[in-house]
Parts: C-alpha cells; structure tokens; sequence
C-alpha cells in the first residue's frame, strides 16, 4: 500500500470539526464557581473566545440570581475574543438586571487594554 495521502480515506468534513472541537477544549478552557460567604467567585482558565462563551453564560447566568455580587477572576485567561468580550457585557448587563454587582478581577494587560478601548474598564472594575 502506498504512502501516499491521496490513497488513504480521508476524514469527512464532520469528523474534522469534531476533531478541531475536541482539540479546543482540551486546551483547557475551564470554569471553577466557589461560593465565599455572601460573594460567588467565577474563575475562568483558557482563552475566552467564541466557542466557550455559551458554557461561560450558561454557568454564569443562573448564579445571577443567587448572590448580590459575582466576582469573575480571569487571572487564568489568557486571550478575550469579540465574541468573549460580548459575553462579558450580557454577563454584566444581566447581573445588573438581577441587582448583582459584577466585576472582572486579575485579568492580564491584554484584557485590560480591551477594556479600556470600549471603555468598559471602569464598568466592570
């Protein structure tokens, strides 16, 4: 049998998007919720971008109604995408609706710079 690629089947475009899928989240992207007294503390490891922003909503968002103040401590992430920044503002857009303080902790210089140029730093801080 030859080596040649062309000659050996080749995966069908599904199995290769489960494949990419895969691949991301075992990157790592994580989230940890610990309950510390009256606060809920959310942190979050990886790169939040598009594909992790429903898992993020749907952990978030139920917690929203259980707690006055949620702590989102982004010290493990790396990178924020449009996408991760969006979820961010609906994050704190809902929080604000469920008179929950919402704030961002221990994010690295790059989230901080895209805080400040949509000039959502001091919103969230």
């Amino acid at each position: 049998m030859s080596a040649n690629p062309a000659s050996e089947p080749s995966k069908n475009a599904d199995d290769r998007r489960e494949s990419q899928s895969a691949s991301r989240q075992a990157d790592g992207f994580s989230i940890e919720v610990e309950e510390r007294g009256d606060e809920i503390v959310v942190r979050c490891s990886g790169a939040l971008v598009a594909e992790n922003t429903e898992r993020v909503k749907s952990t978030v968002k139920p917690l929203l109604d259980k707690t006055k103040r949620l702590l989102m401590d982004l010290g493990g992430v790396g990178y924020v995408d449009s996408a991760g920044l969006g979820t961010l503002v609906s994050l704190y857009t809902s929080a604000r609706a469920a008179q929950c303080e919402f704030k961002l902790a221990n994010f690295n210089t790059q989230i901080r710079d895209l805080l400040h140029i949509t000039n959502l730093l001091w919103m969230m801080t």
